[in-house]
């Protein structure tokens, strides 16, 4: 990984300047990864591809017990960490770097042995686009599991498994996507571990709103090659009622209307073809109309709150969806005539349901930025950014 390191240089001092100002609830760890791209839609044949090997550097910030939701989430931990990644065959995908925060849950913690569940998303940084992703900067995500084995003056061994994924969400074509699992193994370090006192569960109170209503504005653009346009915009607007279950959990469900200009006169059907605006095959449009380039469904919400963030997840149904039969092919069962709900092959269309998973952070008073990936299935269709305003209720109404 030669090319790397000359130009981080100034990221690693940083790391350097903070480990000098450590706090006695600063952690500090380094790792060293092995893994393996996985088979998928995108990457079928994984033969002749070495193993994926690289480092980590992570910052992480131990919880004092100053903010009601470590009480409520069982004091999760923040980090932000800084990975060198080779792909294993340089001269085909390039080498990376990824940038990401990251949060840690414990489900063990005491004075010996600790147990983590850990989520992280960022940026990517590749050294050269390669054939399933072929932009220099994506999104990453990762998952793990760490074991942590605590050794006097703040030293520790651990022991990592889990998976990251890495995608540009269409922004430039082509772009299948690359996931991968992986073990590592590091070394910890707690600076001033002596004074740290990890905090106690007691009694607080319950945040005080039961039901919450959300309005969120996005959008963005995508790589489609259309001759009319050279970057596709598209936009969503989203507005959802959810419940607390609990102080880190909310449920409920939304609306969705998403316009998209992509959706031109396309492709080719029997002897009838559009090769005038796009040269893209995937769906069968016959009218250039602002009535083709919106949809409409209604979504499951799922909310997990973890003090200022919220991770985001919904499922949602197509109510107006006038691609449903917009593709060149008819359903082998349905024909040219499929019914709201059916089964489909996700690669040749798109289908009756969409899912969205990202995060909320909340900036100031019931004001958030929005980070979302939209999704058919495993079939990812574009990132959302967005803004969100909360319309909490805070009486506790009963219902």
């Amino acid at each position: 990984m030669k090319y790397i390191p000359k130009k981080l240089l100034t990221i690693v001092i940083l790391f350097m300047s903070i480990a000098l100002s450590a706090q006695q609830n600063y952690v500090f760890k380094g790792k060293y990864l092995m893994g393996s791209l996985l088979p998928t839609s995108g990457i079928k044949d994984i033969n002749g591809l070495g193993p994926i090997i690289g480092g980590e550097f992570s910052w992480e910030i131990l919880p004092l017990g100053d903010e009601p939701y470590q009480f409520y989430c069982n004091f999760p931990s923040w980090g932000l960490s800084l990975m060198f990644m080779d792909y294993g065959k340089p001269s085909l995908l390039g080498q990376a770097i990824n940038i990401y925060p990251f949060v840690s849950f414990p489900f063990v913690n005491n004075k010996e042995f600790g147990l983590n569940f850990k989520l992280g998303a960022g940026f990517n940084i590749q050294t050269k686009p390669n054939i399933y992703n072929s932009s220099y900067v994506s999104l990453f995500g990762t998952l793990s599991l760490e074991g942590t084995f605590k050794f006097k003056k703040g030293y520790g061994l651990f022991f990592e498994a889990g998976a990251m994924g890495i995608n540009n969400c269409n922004m430039v074509l082509p772009n299948s996507g690359m996931v991968a699992a992986y073990g590592a193994v590091g070394m910890r370090y707690h600076m001033d571990e002596r004074r740290y006192r990890k905090p106690r569960q007691r009694y607080t109170r319950d945040l005080p709103w039961n039901i919450a209503f959300n309005i969120t504005l996005s959008g963005g653009i995508q790589d489609y090659y259309c001759y009319d346009q050279s970057n596709p915009l598209f936009a969503t607007f989203n507005i959802n009622a959810v419940r607390r279950v609990t102080n880190w959990y909310a449920i409920g469900g939304g609306l969705d209307l998403i316009y998209d200009t992509k959706f031109v006169p396309q492709g080719s059907r029997d002897e009838v073809s559009f090769p005038d605006y796009t040269p893209m095959t995937r769906y069968f449009i016959e009218k250039n109309s602002v009535a083709m380039k919106f949809r409409a469904g209604v979504s499951l919400a799922n909310q997990f709150m973890v003090g200022r963030v919220t991770g985001l997840f919904d499922l949602g149904i197509y109510l107006y969806d006038p691609l449903r039969d917009a593709y060149p092919d008819p359903h082998p069962t349905h024909g040219y005539r499929r019914p709201m709900v059916y089964a489909y092959d996700v690669t040749k269309e798109d289908g009756w349901c969409y899912f969205r998973a990202g995060v909320r952070v909340r900036m100031v008073e019931n004001f958030a930025l929005q980070v979302t990936v939209r999704t058919h299935l495993y079939n990812v269709e574009y990132v959302e950014w967005g803004l969100s305003y909360a319309f909490p209720q805070k009486r506790k109404l009963q219902i």
